[in-house]
């Protein structure tokens, strides 16, 4: 018997929520999620990537991701993105107990596995796949989010005032029509399996581009040009990319040395990771660390 939505039955959840701006050619490694995130693109242009398609998103396009899709994020010039995090009915296990934004998702370098117990149910909604996506949608969703992004009103009633807001959103989200897929070329995905595995095993030392590449048995050189169309950058500028990510937070939450730092971040020299460090960030691994420490003892006075 063909579904029936109750409307009765949904009782949204609301999760953890961010506004912010990415620069051009940032690339976040592949994650899943265990809600649900409406994504909206108020400025700029973007790509977010999964195993099956490319969304191509610039001003004004919006997505639903659903919980457990390995995706990617990528920005081609600087974004600014509204994010909200949510489940349809308040059953989300990672909701509970006040949740930060890392505890919503999990990368696939993380250590700790992806728990299917915690990912939010599927609302079933009738006509409606996931992700949902828009290549555009009303601009009146501003003046929604920035009311769903103010302090909530304590009460019945503003727990409700707020349920009302996020049903705004994305009813004006899921009314607009669905552009026509493109069909995604096998080179896309055989791009996104290789990212996977560099997402993997960058801290490996060892990790050669050739070695990537004779995985999925194609040739370097048609590796790295999958890589530039997808990222704008090639296959090893995108594995540095990641050490030095890394990099910085052991220099920031360890006792480690520079050159301690270097090799435990996937680095074979440490006067190279010390170059492409200040290449990235626009400055030394020891200075990056002094300035933190700087602005952290100003904080804590």
């Amino acid at each position: 018997m063909e579904h029936e939505f109750e409307r009765r039955r949904l009782f949204l959840g609301g999760g953890p929520v961010w506004h912010s701006t990415w620069p051009p050619g940032r690339v976040e490694p592949n994650r899943r999620i265990y809600d649900y995130e409406l994504v909206y693109f108020a400025n700029g242009s973007g790509r977010i990537i999964t195993g099956e398609r490319v969304y191509e998103c610039s001003t004004g396009s919006a997505i639903i991701i659903p919980p457990g899709l390995v995706h990617c994020t990528v920005g081609v010039t600087q974004l600014e993105r509204w994010c909200i995090h949510f489940d349809w009915f308040g059953d989300c296990g990672a909701h509970r107990d006040n949740p930060k934004a890392e505890d919503v998702f999990v990368y696939n370098d993380d250590p700790a596995p992806y728990r299917e117990e915690l990912a939010a149910k599927d609302p079933e909604l009738p006509g409606v796949s996931f992700p949902v996506f828009r290549e555009t949608v009303p601009q009146e969703i501003l003046l929604f989010l920035r009311r769903y992004f103010l302090p909530e009103s304590k009460g019945v009633g503003g727990m409700l005032m707020r349920q009302g807001v996020l049903m705004q959103i994305l009813g004006l989200v899921l009314r607009g029509e669905e552009p026509e897929a493109a069909q995604t070329p096998e080179s896309g995905k055989l791009f996104f399996k290789a990212k996977n595995l560099i997402d993997a095993r960058y801290l490996d030392g060892g990790l050669r581009v050739a070695g990537v590449a004779a995985e999925f048995q194609i040739t370097a050189n048609h590796l790295t040009k999958l890589f530039h169309a997808a990222l704008g950058m090639s296959v090893m500028d995108y594995i540095q990319t990641r050490r030095v990510d890394y990099s910085r937070k052991l220099l920031l939450e360890s006792n480690l040395t520079v050159r301690e730092v270097a090799f435990a971040s996937g680095f074979n020299d440490p006067n190279y990771f010390t170059r492409f460090f200040q290449q990235k960030t626009g400055m030394t691994p020891s200075r990056f660390r002094r300035e933190w420490e700087i602005r952290f003892d100003g904080n804590e006075a």
